[in-house]
């Protein structure tokens, strides 16, 4: 009795995600295939909604598409020439 009472109270500290997964992974393939279809199916009301990211800035390498830096193509003095 005890320990159902603390079962029960443990059950009620787990995360939505934890009691679904721990429900879930006792189910058949077709009773999970219905907890997803519904899932799917309320996700457009319940969507929570994420602040917006400003998009990830890319990273350019400086010698990206070079096959060499322009300093070791150049014969010397080329730049004093033009």
């Amino acid at each position: 009795m005890i320990v159902d009472h603390v079962l029960g109270r443990l059950k009620n500290l787990s995360t939505p995600i934890e009691r679904t997964t721990r429900d879930m992974s006792q189910m058949t393939q077709e009773g999970q295939e219905k907890v997803a279809d519904y899932a799917e199916d309320i996700l457009p009301r319940y969507r929570r909604q994420e602040p917006a990211q400003p998009p990830a800035q890319k990273t350019v390498d400086s010698t990206e598409g070079k096959d060499t830096p322009a300093a070791q193509d150049a014969p010397e003095g080329a730049e004093e020439a033009e």
